[in-house]
């Protein structure tokens, strides 16, 4: 067994034990999920590329949730992906948001899950990308859905 597997194996363990801890019970934006987390192939170029989130292509709703309770750590205004925002957890959880238009909440503040952190301007983005990192590792957000 690679060093690599051992720490994967190790990795999948620990998470299976800290997701008791951190389960998603609210999306952070009503629609579809157009593009999974893991490896994808782009159908124009025909490249592979690897998705750290997922992508979710926004209905009607377009206030942006916070999906577990945390603070706002960061807020970067980005040309290329809008506002991206970036909520710290407890267990070393973080979300970040990507495609925001408009905050709602400031640097420092404390968000309840299910509170409307910002809004996307659907004429310029159609989809928001969401990223959940544990220990600073990105983990498929999907696989910590609640069940319940």
């Amino acid at each position: 067994m690679k060093d690599s597997d051992i720490i994967q194996t190790f990795s999948n363990k620990v998470l299976k034990k800290e997701q008791k801890s951190f389960s998603i019970e609210v999306m952070p934006v009503e629609g579809n999920i157009v593009r999974p987390f893991g490896e994808y192939v782009d159908a124009k170029t025909k490249k592979s590329f690897f998705n750290n989130g997922v992508d979710i292509e926004i209905k009607d709703d377009l206030n942006v949730r916070c999906v577990f309770d945390g603070k706002i750590e960061k807020v970067e205004n980005t040309k290329d992906n809008g506002i991206v925002v970036t909520i710290s957890h407890s267990g070393n959880y973080k979300t970040k948001y990507y495609n925001i238009s408009e905050l709602l909440k400031d640097i420092g503040e404390d968000v309840k899950k299910g509170d409307v952190i910002g809004q996307i301007d659907k004429e310029k983005n159609k989809t928001i990308h969401f990223e959940v990192l544990f220990n600073n590792n990105f983990v498929d957000p999907l696989k910590l859905m609640s069940t319940e």
